[in-house]
């Protein structure tokens, strides 16, 4: 991409992705604390230093930043380990905002470097903290914490650098440590499960996993133990991962305008379109319809839906297409 500006070299950051902005936010616990948040615009290729008036703090022993984005209320959350402080970014205002939640918390500890993610079927910021043993749950809304409950014959052992990201199809947290841990957390359940999947990830630490939504399932990469150019995918749900043609190829159909207000055309190359459906984060369907006469080009017009990411399926004969929209 090589932008004319970036963030500069660094380690132990968090970054996510703001649906409803379609942007990428970047946060570094910096000693200049002007230097610490950072956006990302693809569609110009361009970074931004934002540079808040008001930004966590570097204290001593909390450089690592796991951050989440709570796309209900709009707001990244960043939990810091070793003070215990939870502070919610605010895009649109360029505002961190110390938080000081309600009631019990979970314990501040240099040693508890936790895992982060966001589940929006729950509207609930999770994190995993190895150290103690513990899963913790955040309420934006009414700014408090819950402590959830983590299973006997899970444990979390190793140097606790573990991440963690959500799987939205199949409603489970992933998290993968740095001995080589695949396990999946149930919110609804309250329970954690060890699964053992086929083939084991490389042993790494510092790596970083995130969840592909057009491909419904995990990236892994990177880590600084054996080789840390290593890219891997898990498939938590065979079932709901790899939309793709019979020919097992990615085949791009066209959707324009993207991103879009709601109201857009859809065109696959030298197919014919029997059937649209498309689907929220959530795996929810929010809208369906079929041709009666197969239709090269279709133009949609959705009912009014809230902004962010949206799967798209295109049923073409035997074949299914997968794209995604942004409507905003």
């Amino acid at each position: 991409m090589n932008p004319t500006t970036d963030p500069g070299p660094r380690a132990e950051f968090g970054m996510c992705y703001l649906d409803q902005h379609d942007r990428i936010i970047l946060f570094k616990l910096d000693t200049l604390p002007n230097n610490s948040t950072w956006s990302y615009d693809y569609n110009t290729n361009t970074w931004t230093n934002l540079q808040p008036s008001v930004t966590p703090a570097l204290a001593q022993f909390n450089q690592l930043a796991r951050i989440a984005y709570d796309s209900e209320s709009d707001r990244v959350i960043f939990v810091d380990n070793t003070t215990g402080k939870v502070w919610a970014f605010d895009y649109d205002n360029n505002l961190w905002t110390d938080m000081n939640p309600i009631g019990p918390k979970p314990a501040s500890d240099w040693r508890q470097v936790t895992a982060v993610a966001y589940d929006s079927k729950h509207d609930r910021v999770i994190i995993a903290t190895p150290y103690y043993q513990e899963t913790w749950a955040y309420d934006y809304n009414s700014n408090t914490w819950q402590q959830r409950g983590l299973a006997a014959n899970v444990t979390l052992t190793g140097g606790g650098l573990y991440d963690l990201d959500y799987d939205p199809l199949s409603d489970i947290m992933i998290l993968y440590g740095d001995n080589q841990i695949t396990i999946g957390y149930d919110y609804t359940s309250d329970t954690w499960t060890d699964l053992s999947p086929n083939s084991a990830f490389p042993q790494a630490h510092h790596h970083a996993i995130c969840y592909v939504h057009l491909q419904c399932d995990m990236l892994f990469y990177g880590g600084i133990v054996g080789d840390n150019n290593n890219t891997w995918t898990y498939v938590y749900n065979p079932c709901m991962a790899g939309i793709k043609s019979e020919a097992n190829e990615r085949i791009l159909a066209e959707i324009t305008p993207n991103p879009s207000s709601g109201i857009f055309s859809i065109a696959i190359p030298e197919g014919i379109i029997n059937k649209i459906e498309i689907y929220n984060l959530l795996g929810e369907l929010i809208y369906c319809v079929e041709y009666s006469q197969s239709q090269a080009l279709v133009t949609i017009e959705l009912p009014i839906v809230p902004k962010g990411i949206y799967l798209v399926e295109i049923f073409s004969g035997k074949q299914v297409f997968a794209e995604r929209i942004l409507l905003e």
